[in-house]
């Protein structure tokens, strides 16, 4: 058996049994829809079947009172004719009783025995009525049947009744009611079997329409971390699984590109523990196999601090990004001096410019306060400056300044440096990503890590602003480091 067949097979069990598959319920919805238009549309036809074998029967009443009508013109007519008329239709499926009754309330001629099944009494009064307006009703005979009745007032100038008479004619429906009868049972049975067969088709029609779905989910199965490439076939899909199959492969699209970068940076997380734990390795190699005095191993542990010192560092600035990504670090925002705390981080940086032949200048008005976290303002900054001295010429300058923009206040460092290339601005706050000048090892003040242009984004997210970066062709960087007006911070 296929996979194909085990897959129609457990749909249908799930047709069967899961009242929870979608299958299930469009049937039961179009089962039950189906049997409800049946049966209105029965019910429909039936009433109307009822209507129109009513008006047939007022028809027939209508014919005979008028025929009746015209035999009270004539005393010789009246008497050759009435017993033919009152007796002509009482025997048969569709018996018809007439009765005649005077101006005086006098009977003049009724179909035998009526009076027995039918008095006067059971038809409807026409005392007050005009002359030849008819009134119709329904009755119940003495011998268990229904009647169909109409009474009605003719002239009569055959001086036997007097100024006018008064005719009542009844038809019996008792046949009507048993065709109605066997039309209502025949439109059960046949509303029971439309509704079998709207349901077996309703089957048909939902495991085929659903089969897409399927399908879809089969191919959903095929996904795993190996198989990120791969994309939901679009071919032959509804128009509404083709959507949700685009919106699918774009999601595997973004999935491909999440999990290539976490690989890259798992890689370069562990390039760059490794290379101070071989150093660490290594010096507490060379100190066991070699004797050397107190010196020499006091030499050999500095290292091994430094390099401790190095991986305590990268682990702090990897768990800070971490932390920013998982919402767990919050920026503790103040009104903040911001030439104080620039002033601080030139203080800072002083001695590296200088031993590099750097310029710093602030350019910074006394009195500016923006709405910050001091300390994570403080890491922003000292970033962009640390990357400048990295980046800037023996003789170059930088210069940290502040304006304000529709957006927010600025904090600006702008250096003399080598420039950043146009390709790696779309990139440059990438984890781990150093451009193309990193690598090539002219410099060893540039080979860094490749995380403080990522941790500044980071603490900007938190402040909930941003951070711009101008390219100046042969005149350095411009990175301006932009707080929202009104000190809107990440939550």
């Amino acid at each position: 058996m296929s996979s194909a067949d085990v897959a129609d097979l457990t749909g249908a069990r799930r047709w069967l049994n899961g009242r929870n598959s979608l299958a299930w319920r469009l049937g039961a919805w179009f089962g039950a829809g189906a049997l409800v238009v049946i049966v209105a549309a029965a019910i429909m036809l039936s009433v109307a079947l009822e209507a129109q074998t009513r008006w047939i029967d007022d028809q027939i009443l209508s014919r005979r009172a008028v025929e009746l009508s015209g035999i009270l013109t004539d005393a010789d007519t009246f008497h050759f004719w009435s017993g033919h008329e009152v007796s002509e239709d009482m025997d048969g499926p569709r018996r018809i009783l007439v009765r005649l009754i005077g101006e005086n309330g006098a009977v003049l001629a009724e179909t035998p025995g009526m009076d027995a099944v039918l008095p006067a009494s059971r038809f409807p009064v026409v005392i007050q009525s005009p002359l030849g307006r008819e009134r119709r009703g329904d009755a119940s005979g003495s011998d268990g049947g229904s009647y169909r009745v109409v009474t009605a007032r003719y002239p009569s100038t055959a001086g036997v009744a007097g100024a006018f008479a008064t005719v009542q004619i009844a038809a019996d429906t008792r046949l009507d009611a048993v065709v109605l009868g066997r039309y209502r049972l025949a439109a059960l049975v046949a509303a029971a079997l439309i509704s079998l067969a709207c349901l077996a088709l309703c089957a048909v029609a939902v495991r085929a329409a659903l089969r897409p779905i399927e399908r879809f989910a089969r191919a959903v199965d095929t996904v795993s971390s190996k198989t990120l490439s791969h994309r939901i076939p679009l071919a032959h899909l509804p128009d509404e699984l083709e959507q949700l199959g685009r919106h699918f492969n774009a999601m595997l699209a973004r999935l491909e590109e999440s999990y290539s970068d976490l690989k890259h940076y798992a890689d370069n997380v562990a390039h760059e523990v490794r290379t101070p734990l071989n150093a660490i390795l290594l010096n507490a190699e060379v100190s066991l196999m070699t004797e050397t005095s107190t010196e020499g191993y006091r030499n050999s542990l500095e290292k091994i601090v430094e390099d401790c010192g190095t991986l305590v560092t990268l682990t702090g600035r990897l768990l800070f990004l971490a932390r920013a990504d998982g919402g767990a670090e919050r920026p503790v925002a103040e009104t903040v001096p911001v030439r104080e705390e620039i002033e601080r981080v030139v203080r800072y940086f002083e001695g590296s410019a200088e031993e590099a032949g750097i310029c710093l200048s602030v350019a910074v008005p006394e009195g500016h306060r923006i709405w910050a976290d001091r300390v994570l303002l403080q890491r922003a900054v000292s970033n962009l400056v640390s990357n400048a001295i990295a980046h800037t010429r023996e003789g170059g300058k930088i210069s940290i300044s502040t304006a304000v923009a529709p957006e927010g206040d600025e904090i600006i460092v702008a250096d003399t440096g080598v420039g950043m290339p146009s390709d790696d601005i779309a990139r440059v706050f990438d984890r781990f990503y150093r451009g193309e000048d990193a690598h090539a090892g002219e410099d060893p003040r540039s080979a860094r890590v490749g995380l403080g242009l990522a941790i500044t984004k980071a603490i900007m997210d938190l402040h909930g602003g941003s951070v711009r970066i101008e390219r100046v062709p042969g005149r350095g960087t411009k990175v301006a480091l932009v707080f929202p007006a009104g000190g809107a911070t990440s939550t």
